[in-house]
């Protein structure tokens, strides 16, 4: 499965936007960023996004980093991704 991140590229006007990945949680409803993972910078989103492989069927945290971790403390740009099996129907 695949998730693809967009945001406004850089420009002077918009608040910078980054991907990390945390390591679980209880990391994600603090928003604490100290063992997460930068998958995409404030470059990679714009344009046609940036994609992100999720490779176990187990749920995965996002969190925008800038401004440390900003967005996410406000609740803004926080979510959890969970792979489930394709249903066949």
């Amino acid at each position: 499965m695949i998730t693809v991140f967009k945001y406004n590229p850089l420009n002077g006007t918009t608040f910078p936007h980054s991907v990390f990945l945390l390591h679980d949680f209880r990391s994600f409803t603090k928003c604490d960023l100290k063992r997460a993972k930068l998958v995409a910078n404030v470059n990679q989103g714009s344009g046609e996004g940036f994609k992100f492989m999720l490779k176990k069927k187990k749920p995965h945290y996002f969190a925008c980093g800038e401004n440390l971790g900003f967005h996410c403390k406000v609740g803004l740009m926080k979510f959890a991704v969970m792979p489930l099996p394709r249903c066949r129907g």
